[in-house]
């Protein structure tokens, strides 16, 4: 993850184990002179993920795509394919958080102190937001969603 790119990772077991990680641009439009953060102003990139589907009684599949933001086609020449094509070891299960995030010198950030930025958002920028998105009012269909 750095400030141009972002990874998310989730699982759903519902019936089906579902688990996927992606990694994307992020697209961040908001004036950086501003000190308010617009969630309204935030968008995915092109990007890529790992998706593997585990039916009940079935042999588990697993497929990689890239797209294009701007054309909302899939690329499958999209560089950041490479990320997640070897990633089906880190995905995510119901079984526990086994995911283990490690960073790359320069993608590491100091939590500690003063936050370098703030994004401010009423509630029904964050309601728009969630039903962009489809997920429920607490969030927990919201990997779900960035998935599809």
């Amino acid at each position: 993850q750095s400030a141009e790119n972002l990874r998310y990772t989730g699982y759903e077991d519902v019936g089906r184990l579902t688990q996927f990680s992606s990694f994307a641009g992020l697209i961040d439009a908001n004036d950086p002179a501003d000190p308010i953060h617009a969630v309204t102003k935030l968008a995915i990139g092109d990007g890529a993920a790992l998706v593997k589907v585990t039916e009940p009684g079935a042999a588990p599949t697993t497929h990689s795509q890239g797209w294009d933001a701007d054309s909302l086609s899939v690329n499958p020449a999209e560089p950041r394919l490479a990320r997640v094509a070897t990633a089906e070891a880190d995905l995510p299960t119901s079984a526990g958080d086994s995911l283990n995030l490690e960073f790359a010198a320069a993608e590491t950030y100091d939590c500690a102190g003063a936050a370098d930025e703030t994004i401010t958002a009423g509630l029904e920028e964050l309601k728009s937001c969630h039903s962009a998105f489809d997920v429920d009012q607490d969030g927990k269909d919201l990997c779900n969603a960035l998935a599809y």
